[in-house]
């Protein structure tokens, strides 16, 4: 038998290349024995050396490795950022398929903030317009395109207050948010609810109010409503392979065609679900993803970065702080971000008028997780 120098698979005698790995064969036969202290062929002991052309390294390596080649290759060192252009996820779904991302839709829009303090803005702005391109069938679909810049945003945050929803919000606001700027215009995760339910979609918010180990806790939070580590076809929520969708560009430059992803179209590891808000006092950004152990990061987009800029963070890195996410669709790991899970209907919207307002679907505090009764995800 001739073995491969490569992948060590012993070939038949008279094979040329290996029949796994297409590499060349010597001309003789040389067997890479992994108990002996050196390599054996027709005569080991009196074997001339082999030309320079035939020459290859023999190493030993444990029988383990030899089994699970993946045992011993090693994987580079993750980048803090990625540049991904105008493809978003889809860029980013292939940068770090080898680490068995969990992603959000393919489509995602990247938000860019305008002015210092309108983060909350751009997050929600392309929130609203992910879940329009990604589920045109929904019926809220139409108005959620039409949700652009401050002006607007401030107008159906002031409608969803005289509808019943957050009243509390609406006496901190004197029942006016138009035309303000700054400071006391910013938009956190109760405005961001407000305004998903006055148009009919549906949302949660996750609270960590402890500072220790609050990373983790927003890992977790993530990595439960993105289904990681799930299994699952292309018509569950998350899936394993096919095709990428097809591609082409749009009057606005964006990449429509990945935009335009319906729901069962999934490609590696993008979900349905669209990317989570993440708040905390001062800043808002955008969960695109999880990676899990060992590389173990959160995949953010912080609209304050260069346009196609992601962002590798370590859970730890955002420990010290408190946090609220929000989150489109029902609290379901599963089918949780399919066009009818995204829909409100009228009764429903009906019972979350008047005090005491949203009520979290969990909460993180003293180190012990609360789950609302209606909560179906578990986040530890």
């Amino acid at each position: 038998m001739i073995s491969c120098s490569r992948c060590t698979l012993r070939n038949p005698p008279g094979s040329h290349t290996c029949e796994a790995c297409s590499h060349p064969l010597p001309s003789r036969p040389v067997v890479i024995d992994l108990d002996a202290d050196e390599p054996r062929g027709q005569s080991s002991a009196s074997a001339a050396p082999l030309p320079e052309s035939e020459a290859h390294t023999l190493c030993r390596m444990p029988a383990a490795a030899v089994a699970d080649p993946s045992a011993v290759a090693t994987t580079p060192p993750l980048p803090e950022w990625l540049s991904t252009g105008s493809q978003g996820v889809l860029a980013a779904a292939t940068s770090l398929a080898q680490h068995r991302p969990a992603l959000c839709c393919a489509g995602a829009r990247l938000p860019c903030q305008v002015e210092r303090w309108d983060c909350g803005y751009a997050n929600l702005e392309s929130l609203c317009a992910t879940i329009a391109a990604t589920h045109p069938s929904l019926g809220a679909a139409s108005r959620l395109r039409r949700v652009k810049g401050h002006l607007e945003i401030q107008r159906l945050v002031e409608a969803g207050w005289r509808e019943g929803l957050d009243p509390e919000a609406r006496r901190t606001y004197q029942g006016r948010l138009v035309g303000k700027t700054g400071t006391s215009a910013w938009l956190g995760a109760d405005g961001s609810l407000t305004l998903l339910w006055h148009l009919r979609v549906e949302a949660f918010v996750v609270e960590v109010v402890d500072r220790s180990g609050a990373g983790d806790a927003v890992y977790s939070i993530a990595a439960a409503c993105l289904a990681l580590g799930g299994g699952g076809s292309a018509g569950g929520e998350r899936g394993g392979g096919g095709p990428p969708p097809k591609r082409h560009r749009g009057s606005d430059g964006e990449q429509e065609g990945a935009a335009e992803q319906g729901e069962g179209s999934h490609w590696l590891g993008c979900s349905a679900r669209p990317p989570l808000l993440l708040q905390h006092q001062g800043h808002s950004r955008s969960i695109l993803g999880v990676l899990p152990p060992p590389a173990r990061r959160l995949l953010l987009r912080d609209p304050r970065d260069a346009p196609g800029r992601l962002q590798l963070v370590r859970p730890d890195e955002l420990d010290g702080r408190q946090y609220q996410l929000t989150v489109a669709g029902k609290p379901l790991a599963r089918g949780g971000a399919t066009a009818g899970a995204l829909s409100l209907t009228e009764e429903e919207v009906a019972r979350r008028r008047g005090p005491p307002g949203p009520e979290p679907a969990a909460i993180l505090r003293h180190g012990r997780w609360e789950h609302a009764s209606w909560c179906g995800l578990r986040f530890g």
